[in-house]
């Protein structure tokens, strides 16, 4: 079984992110215990003073726990709560009171919440599943790669029973039989599965509110599999063909590729809208192959629906894929290995056989009718370069690598002849071929009539939810 590390969170949290997590769960903790009345209207106007104070506690509260709170971070504490308060699996009326929960944040005890009301149990699950568990997902600090829950509730007296049946089952599975652990793994998200579909656990995954929206929530990780171990994956579509620029000009006074000089314009990335169904869930989504260091990395964000009717990306990204698997699925599907004839940001482009070999491949993807796309024009225009290429490929390629050696050798001399910063630009011209070959896969994904698996796999990939039984996430409620 390969690793499937998550490099994005691996050390707990701190700072703002941190702060932000302990005040959304301080406003669910008031909202359900304290009954706050979240200023909500209808529930403000009769509410009792009790809920009236409480309310003002929690203004409070937020205020001590995030000094540098905004407004709209204020918004979306106060979103969540309500959000929640309307969700089937733990509904509760806005301005009432329940003792019916502890309260737990994965990274520490959360401030605002007294201890006789705190919960440790899923960093304490986490911990009981042992080193071999641990190994399959890149050593004991990636939790993430598991379950990616940032604050959980639990309901009073099933924090010891929970944990309980997993420590029996670590003995059985692990410590009597050495059953594979994966097969571990997933017997334990069946199990808090059931517990999650009851209530009586709840694991959150937090995003901030995308403004003119309504939040929602998501059940993650909790299909059911009628009878097969793969989720039926029913249509997916293009809302925006995949589209980048060739375009070499300066961007932000630095050289860099896009359709035009300003921010707006378009950079460095390739980008594609996709629309997919897969079981009950219908999913829009926006990936981005951008640049991360030196590498490529592939960064996810919901489309929402504003309450206007109009699509618009979220504020928070649904996630990263991991770059162990971005490669494989772009070895898998290009034919390729992700980082063939692409030489370290130190070492020139410039070569009778990188100039051939890319040559081919600029030619062989921009001819490519499989798929619907936008890669600009092979234009260079930056210092006293200016150049349309059209369908000279080898010239484009030529210039361009001509450009990447005079960067790498010589930065300061380059940057006065191109009459710009060079900044990152051997990274970014090694970003663009590693998006060439993204298309080529994408291409031949269609050829093969795995395109949907394609879309689907990466949005999956990034929101850690799964594709198979094989894959060991598990489940969470995704508040966004």
């Amino acid at each position: 079984m390969s690793n499937i590390k998550n490099a994005e969170k691996s050390k707990p949290k701190t700072g703002s992110t941190a702060l932000q997590e302990q005040a959304s769960l301080a406003a669910i903790y008031y909202a359900y215990k304290k009954g706050a009345t979240l200023n909500d209207e209808k529930v403000t106007k009769n509410a009792s003073k009790a809920s009236k104070k409480a309310q003002l506690e929690l203004d409070i509260a937020l205020k001590e726990i995030y000094p540098a709170m905004k407004p709209a971070w204020y918004d979306t504490f106060i979103s969540q709560a309500q959000t929640l308060c309307g969700f089937k699996l733990c509904k509760h009326t806005i301005g009432s009171t329940t003792n019916a929960y502890d309260y737990g944040w994965y990274d520490g005890s959360p401030k605002g919440i007294p201890s006789s009301d705190q919960t440790s149990l899923l960093p304490d699950i986490w911990d009981l599943m042992g080193p071999k568990v641990w190994d399959l997902f890149g050593g004991k600090g990636q939790k993430d790669s598991w379950n990616t829950a940032d604050v959980f509730l639990v309901k009073k007296g099933k924090d010891k029973d929970i944990k309980k049946r997993v420590e029996v089952m670590y003995d059985e599975f692990i410590h009597k039989c050495c059953t594979e652990p994966g097969v571990f793994v997933g017997t334990v998200n069946t199990l808090l599965t059931q517990f999650v579909h009851s209530g009586d656990l709840l694991p959150i995954s937090l995003k901030m509110k995308t403004s003119g929206t309504t939040m929602s929530i998501k059940e993650t990780n909790m299909h059911e599999w009628k009878g097969s171990d793969q989720i039926e994956i029913i249509k997916s579509k293009f809302i925006k063909d995949p589209f980048m620029f060739m375009n070499v000009l300066e961007r932000e006074k630095k050289i860099s590729f896009g359709g035009g000089p300003s921010k707006m314009d378009g950079g460095n990335s390739l980008q594609y809208f996709a629309d997919f169904k897969v079981g009950d869930y219908n999913t829009k989504y926006l990936i981005e192959y951008r640049l991360s260091g030196d590498l490529m990395k592939g960064e996810v964000k919901d489309i929402k629906l504003t309450n206007k009717g109009e699509d618009k990306r979220a504020t928070a990204q649904t996630g990263t894929v991991p770059v162990d698997k971005l490669k494989e699925m772009i070895d898998e599907f290009s034919g390729k290995p992700d980082e063939e004839d692409i030489p370290d940001k130190n070492k020139t482009l410039n070569t009778s056989s990188y100039i051939t070999t890319w040559t081919s491949y600029l030619r062989e993807v921009m001819t490519d009718n499989r798929i619907k796309k936008t890669m600009g024009k092979l234009n260079i225009t930056i210092g006293d370069i200016n150049e349309n290429y059209n369908n000279d490929y080898e010239g484009y390629i030529k210039k361009l690598f001509e450009i990447d050696e005079m960067c790498i050798d010589n930065p300061d001399l380059a940057a006065k002849k191109l009459n710009t910063k060079i900044g990152k630009f051997p990274q970014k011209i090694r970003l663009k071929l590693r998006q060439l070959r993204v298309l080529k896969a994408m291409a031949n994904a269609k050829t093969k009539g795995r395109l949907d698996e394609y879309v689907v796999h990466m949005y999956y990939l990034a929101a850690k939810q799964n594709i198979s039984n094989a894959d060991l996430n598990g489940p969470f409620l995704k508040l966004s």
